[in-house]
């Protein structure tokens, strides 16, 4: 467990666990652990209240990113906070209420335009 700030911290102390490595493989596996650099970040909002199914479908879609998170409103009422991350995805009820969905993606070569879709 690593104390922060701002999310400082020591990138080769959380890469390497801090292990004596030689400095070949060292530098080898900084190298190869680099994020992209086409990461794009999204906040799509709508008042709409859409069918529960499509908020399902609005799951399976959004799984594709890196990390969605966000708020929902079903026409049934109901409204859910959404989360995606590493392969899993949740739907929560929650009580809050608002009249806004809003969810704010984070990802690499996703279709934002199907996902856009979902707002309208």
């Amino acid at each position: 467990v690593y104390q922060t700030s701002c999310c400082d911290v020591d990138i080769e102390a959380v890469l390497l666990g801090g292990h004596r490595i030689p400095e070949a493989s060292k530098t080898a596996a900084l190298g190869s652990l680099s994020a992209p650099h086409h990461i794009e970040t999204k906040v799509l909002s709508s008042s709409n209240r859409l069918p529960k199914e499509q908020m399902e479908r609005f799951l399976s879609v959004a799984d594709t990113c890196i990390r969605a998170k966000g708020f929902f409103n079903c026409s049934d009422g109901e409204r859910y906070m959404l989360q995606c991350a590493s392969g899993v995805t949740q739907a929560i009820p929650v009580v809050q209420r608002s009249a806004l969905s809003q969810m704010v993606f984070i990802g690499c070569d996703v279709n934002w335009t199907q996902l856009s879709s979902f707002f309208e």
